[in-house]
């Protein structure tokens, strides 16, 4: 699933960057958010901005008019209605209905990664993280490692996924000004990088934004012009 983005200049430019070799062989990537909701402490949810703070099963609520709660629900097993699930994207958070951030964010950012490394499935999967909450809610900040095995002339490559307070430890925010993006993506090949911010820019921005994706290696042919 890649949804948000994927057709744009700036992700397709990355591919064939990818893909045609401009950067050399890639060995690592990284992709992280900021975003944090999920299984926290009430102080932590503040400072992260989480749009809800809840810890266990919540006793129940009056059900709003022109909502089918049963309908909602689906083939989960009932449980009364409460306001942290709906409305908005509450839902996520709980393991009956989602998979917390990793499913929601990690499905559209990790696109990227998958599509112009032309990764399958992982060979070794590692997560780490506060201890899973193991009825009801994913974690708010985690991070997990996927290990993928070479792909044709594509090397082994290992990719990281990093959400909430889980950084990216290899690299300094106090030197390096992208890890303070909301929502990013770095590549490594050898000691040269290669970053993509994933954001939704005003229209001067996204014009000057397309206008310098073009002007990267410029030997190297677009795919759609």
């Amino acid at each position: 699933m890649g949804t948000q983005v994927h057709a744009g200049d700036n992700y397709r430019r990355v591919v064939e960057l990818i893909q045609t070799g401009a950067i050399g062989k890639v060995t690592e990537a990284h992709v992280w958010v900021s975003r944090a909701w999920g299984l926290q402490s009430a102080e932590e949810a503040k400072k992260n901005g989480d749009i809800v703070h809840v810890t266990e099963r919540p006793d129940s609520m009056p059900v709003p008019a022109g909502l089918d709660w049963d309908l909602w629900l689906g083939p989960v097993q009932p449980r009364p209605f409460n306001d942290v699930y709906v409305p908005g994207p509450k839902w996520y958070r709980w393991w009956e209905f989602g998979n917390g951030t990793m499913s929601d964010l990690g499905s559209h950012w990790n696109d990227l990664p998958f599509w112009a490394l032309k990764l399958k499935a992982p060979l070794t999967v590692e997560a780490s993280g506060p201890k899973p909450h193991a009825e009801e809610i994913a974690p708010a900040s985690m991070q997990a490692i996927y290990e993928f095995a070479a792909r044709g002339d594509m090397p082994a490559v290992k990719l990281g996924w990093y959400q909430g307070a889980n950084k990216l430890r290899t690299l300094d925010r106090r030197q390096d000004p992208h890890l303070a993006q909301r929502r990013a993506l770095h590549r490594r090949q050898g000691n040269a990088p290669l970053r993509l911010q994933q954001e939704r820019p005003a229209a001067g921005e996204a014009i000057r934004g397309l206008q310098t994706a073009r002007a990267v290696y410029p030997e190297v042919a677009r795919s759609i012009r």
